[in-house]
């Protein structure tokens, strides 16, 4: 465990909807699921969060189920498509245990003792990883905290929130509760 807790592999598919089955939409849809304009008419829906699951090829399932959430965020969009002709697109996400981003310094978890209030840090290696669903999201803010901390500069977000997303926070807690 280099950070300190397991990350997950967790399976993710995304549905695409042919040109002319949906009204024309000119913005990305979001909530328990997201729409997304993808031109021509088009828009892919989605995404499943599958956990156990490795089958990289979309499943008639995971369209149904894409298809559940698109009826949520557009009720009637979905009535007239049937989830065994639809075509789509697998992809594996990352995920942290508390589904929350790892942004900033990394922990050197080969130091032999950690203090309950700092972990030894890996010197000039930052990371950004774990977004699991929420990675156009946490992108941009991502890049900005780290770019703060190698800068020295203020950091983008309240303290509270930097230490929620930082890559040590496994080993801190670990070493809160009297393990190394």
């Amino acid at each position: 465990m280099p950070l300190g807790a397991a990350l997950k592999r967790v399976r993710g598919q995304l549905t695409l909807l042919p040109q002319g089955s949906l009204p024309s939409l000119r913005t990305v849809l979001a909530g328990l699921g997201h729409l997304v304009p993808a031109g021509n008419g088009a828009a892919v829906a989605g995404a499943t969060y599958d956990f156990e699951d490795e089958d990289a090829a979309p499943s008639e399932e995971g369209h149904a189920g894409n298809l559940a959430r698109l009826e949520r965020l557009l009720p009637g969009s979905a009535a007239d498509l049937d989830p065994a002709r639809l075509t789509g697109a697998v992809g594996f996400r990352c995920v942290a245990p508390d589904r929350l981003p790892l942004i900033g310094a990394l922990p050197d978890m080969q130091a032999t003792r950690f203090d309950p209030h700092a972990v030894p840090r890996l010197h000039g290696l930052y990371g950004a990883l774990g977004y699991a669903s929420r990675g156009l999201t946490w992108a941009v803010l991502g890049g900005e905290l780290i770019a703060s901390a190698v800068e020295g500069e203020p950091l983008p977000l309240a303290g509270d929130l930097a230490d929620a997303v930082d890559p040590a926070r496994f080993a801190l807690r670990r070493a809160r509760r009297g393990g190394s």
